[in-house]
């Protein structure tokens, strides 16, 4: 919990990605394991605890979300909207899973953002070669930040 706070509050971390955080309880892991299964092929999970950044259109899990339906002004959701405004000024490849119309009404600088990659299925599939329309383009994002260009785990 601890972690997860000092996450929120954006405090320095050797893992920002917490749930690849080695004392994270392990049975937080699997779904993130199966969304990065493609990118957990090539980097360790410390690789990508240091350099995968996820970002919910609405920060809470919902089997019925209401979007088109449900308009609430929410902090923590324009917050989320000027994150992906921050990564764009700064250049970062952004891979864009679910949600593609409401995120682009939300941000609308997306449409037109020469690094945002897509999945091809969005409900059950993960970033992986078969899936990610740009995987290569996440992958090199990733070496660049780790400085491992080999394309292969240790």
């Amino acid at each position: 919990m601890a972690r997860m706070r000092a996450n929120l509050l954006h405090k320095p971390s050797d893992c920002p990605f917490v749930f690849f955080a080695p004392d994270v309880d392990p049975e937080h892991r699997p779904w993130w394991e199966v969304k990065l299964a493609g990118l957990l092929r090539f980097f360790r999970h410390d690789q990508l605890a240091r350099t995968v950044l996820a970002i919910e259109y609405f920060p809470y899990p919902s089997h019925y979300f209401g979007a088109e339906r449900l308009r609430l002004q929410s902090a923590a959701q324009h917050y989320s909207f000027s994150l992906v405004e921050q990564a764009i000024d700064r250049g970062k490849t952004i891979v864009l899973t679910r949600g593609k119309r409401r995120w682009l009404r939300a941000v609308p600088a997306l449409a037109n953002y020469p690094r945002l990659c897509e999945l091809r299925t969005v409900r059950k599939g993960g970033i992986t070669p078969g899936n990610c329309d740009r995987f290569g383009e996440v992958v090199r994002a990733i070496e660049r930040w780790t400085g491992d260009t080999s394309g292969a785990k240790e």
